[in-house]
């Protein structure tokens, strides 16, 4: 009698492949500092967790929340729909989502196609589950609005400087300094 032998995969015998997302908003200078990092710390994630990096992508000096276009944000998710990979990770959620619109995008693509999200700085979300989704988009909601604040509060402090006007400005100026010292 001959035996035969069952063999049950698991999650933990499939190789994760997972593409690894940076970006930064202000690198006026061009030096990919703060990429470089978020890529060093991405990568030590996935070999923590035994994952395969198959693919990076990243987007220097270029801001999530006014809609410009991110290459490397574009490359990763179209790489997503032809499933080149099962997770991405990034240093956190704000790297790849500021805009509510595009999270929104995204989750749904994402879902579909199967794919999670890990963070280096955060918690792990399973896109595939309603309550992953969710938790992603209420975490999103909170830096969109840190965003949102900041840009109305350097719009107020601009249009200061315009209602002041020049000669008044370096007035303020000089009378901070006094006090200052």
């Amino acid at each position: 009698m001959k035996e035969s032998t069952l063999t049950i995969e698991n999650s933990t015998s499939k190789r994760v492949r997972c593409a690894i997302y940076a970006r930064i908003s202000e690198d006026p200078r061009g030096l990919e500092h703060g990429v470089s990092r978020q890529r060093e710390d991405c990568e030590a994630l996935a070999a923590a967790r035994g994952w395969e990096v198959v693919s990076r992508y990243s987007d220097n000096d270029i801001s999530a929340l006014k809609g410009k276009e991110r290459p490397g944000y574009q490359e990763l998710m179209a790489a997503a729909d032809r499933g080149e990979f099962d997770q991405i990770i990034a240093y956190g959620l704000s790297r790849l989502w500021r805009s509510r619109q595009e999270r929104a995008a995204a989750i749904g693509t994402l879902s579909e196609a199967r794919i999670s999200v890990a963070l280096v700085k955060g918690s792990d979300f399973d896109l595939t589950s309603a309550a992953g989704r969710m938790y992603a988009g209420i975490l999103g909601e909170f830096d969109t609005a840190e965003s949102e604040i900041k840009a109305e509060r350097v719009g107020r402090a601009a249009q200061q400087r315009a209602e002041e006007g020049p000669r008044e400005r370096c007035l303020r100026i000089r009378l901070d300094s006094r006090v200052h010292a």
